[in-house]
């Protein structure tokens, strides 16, 4: 509870991915091990769901990352990056995005390192 606490408190009550307010959980970033609340994201069912099965993906609902690309928040980052280069293989959009996304070192290395989640 602590722990959704706190990602409430940094998110604002808003999904970090697509803003949404309703259905708000905290989900992991793997692989990195921990329960700190920097190896987390606040997000609503609709991004979990499509980030748990990416059959699921609805390319649309993801332009929000035009967005929360520009979060400071490590996680955030990292799944942006992973499902914009998932979104790559499919649409055309994600590339300018990813073409514009920086990521430190450490950040990159833990996007593209493989993940327990399916993204």
């Amino acid at each position: 509870m602590e722990l959704l606490n706190t990602l409430n408190q940094r998110a604002n009550s808003q999904c970090e991915l697509c803003a949404a307010s309703d259905g708000l959980t905290a989900f992991a970033v793997g692989p990195k091990p921990g329960d700190s609340a920097d190896e987390f994201v606040l997000a609503c069912t609709s991004c979990v769901a499509q980030l748990a099965d990416p059959a699921r993906i609805d390319a649309n609902h993801w332009r929000c990352l035009n967005d929360s690309m520009w979060s400071d928040i490590s996680a955030v980052q990292v799944l942006v990056w992973r499902v914009l280069n998932h979104l790559a293989a499919t649409e055309d959009w994600p590339q300018a995005l990813l073409d514009m996304l920086y990521l430190d070192d450490e950040t990159q290395g833990w996007a593209s390192a493989e993940s327990k989640t399916s993204m």
